[in-house]
């Protein structure tokens, strides 16, 4: 998990290379932080870029109005399909959604990433 400096570094980092990091992700980054989730923000996964991803296997993107164009859609489609296939879970949320409530959201996750940790505890247990 990257420190609060150094993650204000990457996302400066990225914005001076024309990746926008919007005021939304960051709002859902703070949320998560008091959730204290090992999250890690724009994240590269094979050819994807993906605005947080929580290890082992949580994919969360938060999609602004371009992604009910129709050619964007298709692409989106195959990229879900691309990564689930791998065995990411993917959570994917409107921007406006997420900056009207960005605890609802975190919470959401939370008790995702609680699911999973003790799905994947009991599948390593011994029997």
């Amino acid at each position: 998990m990257l420190s609060k400096k150094d993650e204000k570094q990457l996302i400066q980092d990225l914005r001076k290379r024309g990746i926008g990091v919007s005021r939304t992700e960051d709002m859902l980054a703070e949320e998560l932080r008091k959730k204290k989730l090992p999250y890690q923000r724009q994240v590269r996964i094979g050819m994807y870029r993906v605005d947080f991803y929580i290890p082992p296997s949580i994919v969360i993107d938060v999609e602004g109005p371009h992604h009910e164009e129709f050619s964007q859609s298709l692409r989106d489609i195959k990229r879900r399909e691309r990564l689930e296939s791998k065995g990411y879970h993917q959570y994917v949320f409107s921007a406006q959604e997420v900056y009207e409530n960005p605890r609802r959201y975190a919470e959401l996750i939370a008790s995702e990433y609680e699911k999973l940790s003790m799905k994947n505890t009991q599948e390593t247990a011994p029997k």
